[in-house]
């Protein structure tokens, strides 16, 4: 795919998959660069499904970050101040979390603070989904985060929250369980519609109807008076794929799908967990 190529003044960049390690870090030398960017004038963005604390708790703290697309669109930030914050309608929440725990879908409901949670109920089953042999469809990062999920970080209701719910992740081990799923949520979406994404085979995420990266990012470049053809992007599953037909440039990681890859301008030479992002924004920038 082939765009006009202006000024570069900003860079979108997905953390899972494009600009975290598989231990959902940031690699010293990655975060070194950024500094030399922002020197050169270019601001860096981060596009995300994560939520806020999330990306807080895996940045490293000196490492300046110009804006922040959250929880893929619905929760934008310029530095701690939100501009933009879109909640999924509480019938959505109800009947999603609802047929998840009919079909055994393992899920995860995050608000704008950071806070994930289901359903006491639902423990042992999604804990015997996820520690069990990993397929080799699923990348180690997504695996791991998981794992950690449970152990650390969700919190177990007996009743459920349906107010200021900014996305719900849904999960599964087999490809084929999501497959089946997202066709559920489809049908679920003719009755009062949200945005439907995945970033993997193994995921998939709903947020407030017509949210995407592209939609924050728009925001973002406005505060900054910058113009998408300003923007570069770089990215790796499904839902960056707004961002790149939003963007002068959009450049796919190497452990992309292919059908990711062929909505991009441009691959880079190494994948995710071979610290391909850096490598490639050194060449591209330094020309080294």
């Amino acid at each position: 795919m082939e765009r006009n190529r202006a000024e570069i003044k900003a860079i979108a960049l997905d953390m899972d998959g494009t600009m975290l390690n598989v231990n959902s870090q940031v690699e010293p030398e990655l975060v070194d660069l950024f500094r030399q960017l922002k020197q050169k004038g270019i601001r860096i963005f981060v596009a995300t499904g994560r939520t806020f604390p999330e990306v807080r708790r895996v940045l490293p703290e000196h490492l300046e970050i110009d804006g922040v697309v959250t929880a893929n669109g619905a929760v934008t930030y310029i530095g701690d101040r939100i501009i933009s914050r879109r909640t999924l309608d509480p019938s959505v929440v109800r009947e999603a979390v609802f047929q998840a725990g009919q079909k055994n879908i393992y899920y995860e409901v995050h608000t704008a603070e950071g806070v994930r949670f289901a359903l006491a109920k639902e423990k042992e089953r999604m804990m015997e989904e996820v520690f069990r042999e990993k397929p080799d469809t699923l990348f180690a990062n997504e695996w791991l985060s998981r794992k950690a999920a449970l152990k650390e970080k969700m919190v177990w209701l007996d009743h459920l929250v349906d107010e200021d719910i900014v996305k719900i992740y849904f999960f599964s081990m087999e490809p084929e369980n999501i497959r089946k799923w997202r066709n559920e949520l489809e049908q679920m979406k003719n009755r009062t519609p949200f945005t439907l994404l995945s970033s993997s085979k193994h995921n998939c995420e709903i947020m407030a109807d017509q949210v995407s990266k592209a939609y924050g990012l728009n925001l973002v470049l406005k505060e900054y008076q910058l113009a998408p053809a300003h923007l570069m992007v770089v990215g790796d599953s499904e839902n960056d794929l707004s961002m790149f037909a939003l963007a002068s440039r959009a450049v796919a990681m190497q452990n992309a799908a292919d059908e990711i890859k062929e909505n991009a301008d441009e691959v880079t030479e190494l994948p995710y967990d071979e610290n391909g992002l850096y490598h490639f924004l050194r060449k591209e920038f330094f020309g080294s």
